[in-house]
């Protein structure tokens, strides 16, 4: 079991000054989705692991996230998706029948008064599959 750091950089930014492009898109005002593709053709991922994904600022609130399957594995895949040591937004998700969107709100958030990281545990080995990860959220004053 390993820890496998994609952290993007678009995390570390502050939200009123990030720019279309870089994966994350302005809603409204201070609010945005940060986004990140996990690609398993590109980046296997070994049963056990955790892949770290995005970095959530201090001064941020999680309102939710978003996830979309774009490839399935074929075989059998289940993941934790959530902070680095805390609250999952889903646990033993199934990644190899998920399609469409799923929303899950964030009922255990720290209100941004402490940085986070969003990362997915693996409990399978996956090698094909592909996910889009949403995590929306707002700037607080």
């Amino acid at each position: 079991m390993s820890t496998i750091n994609l952290r993007s950089r678009i995390g570390r930014l502050t939200l009123p000054r990030f720019a279309r492009g870089d994966g994350v898109w302005p809603l409204a005002g201070k609010m945005a989705v940060l986004a990140y593709e996990l690609n398993c053709a590109k980046v296997n991922v070994p049963s056990g692991d955790t892949v770290q994904l995005l970095d959530i600022p201090i001064g941020t609130r999680v309102l939710g996230a978003i996830l979309k399957m774009i490839t399935l594995e074929g075989g059998t895949l289940t993941a934790d998706i959530g902070y680095a040591g805390g609250y999952e937004f889903w646990q033993g998700v199934n990644l190899n029948s998920a399609t469409g969107y799923a929303f899950k709100n964030s009922a255990d958030d720290t209100g941004g008064t402490a940085a986070r990281i969003v990362t997915v545990l693996m409990n399978n080995a996956a090698d094909v599959a592909r996910i889009k990860l949403g995590i929306v959220c707002v700037q607080m004053p």
